[in-house]
């Protein structure tokens, strides 16, 4: 009987060894400070860990499409990654992501056609690309107080039905909140609107940018009304 154990044992490590992701799974490149871009990932695990280190220098970038089409399920992000490139994550099944505490900016598209319901951004991040999230089920996202800039359809066609903007936004582009089943949304201070942050719900627009670009938060009874209101 432990005989039988110990050899189930080893068989599950073997196995956990040898689709679990190795160092020789990623492609990167190094700059002369030692900061290395990970280019490329040829990897057979779904549910993968990127690196605080490859090669003995500090991952901070994660390149243009680096890990595009690759079956992935889940990810987390070394806190050492900074920027997240355009279409780094895109066309993959994630359900879930660690974003790094100190990201400064998602590029456009990075995680655009996957299965995410949730996620946390961190205080730090600065700039939400175009497209980023786009075609998820996002049901819940908290935008920090660093934000600035959230570019055009970033969040389209998605499940949120709140969503509160910080003061620092500064600006929200065209389409932002776009075919999202919306029914509050708070907005900060400084925010600048767009034309169309909602995809064309022309009441919207009346209400907020038409009015004035009061802060506030704007309500309407379901998700096919055009009846906004300000509270």
């Amino acid at each position: 009987m432990k005989t039988a154990l110990m050899c189930g044992s080893l068989f599950f490590l073997l196995i956990t060894h040898l689709f679990a992701q190795q160092p020789t799974d990623f492609r990167w490149r190094v700059d002369d400070r030692q900061q290395a871009t990970i280019t490329d990932y040829t990897g057979n695990s779904t549910a993968i860990t990127i690196p605080r280190l490859l090669g003995g220098a500090t991952v901070t970038i994660i390149a243009n499409n680096a890990f595009a089409n690759k079956g992935l399920t889940s990810v987390t992000i070394s806190d050492s990654v900074t920027f997240i490139g355009s279409y780094a994550f895109i066309n993959n099944q994630l359900t879930r992501i660690n974003l790094p505490k100190r990201l400064e900016a998602i590029s456009p598209g990075a995680f655009a056609n996957n299965r995410l319901t949730s996620v946390d951004m961190p205080n730090g991040l600065i700039h939400i690309g175009s497209g980023a999230f786009a075609n998820n089920l996002l049901i819940n996202v908290n935008l920090p107080d660093s934000l600035w800039n959230i570019y055009a359809a970033a969040f389209v066609n998605n499940r949120l039905a709140s969503v509160t903007i910080p003061d620092g936004v500064a600006i929200i582009e065209h389409g932002a909140f776009a075919y999202n089943p919306l029914i509050s949304i708070t907005i900060g201070a400084r925010v600048e609107l767009w034309w169309e942050v909602l995809g064309g719900n022309d009441s919207f627009d009346r209400a907020y940018i038409d009015g004035g670009r009061l802060a506030g938060t704007y309500t309407r009874p379901n998700a096919k009304s055009t009846a906004w209101t300000r509270k």
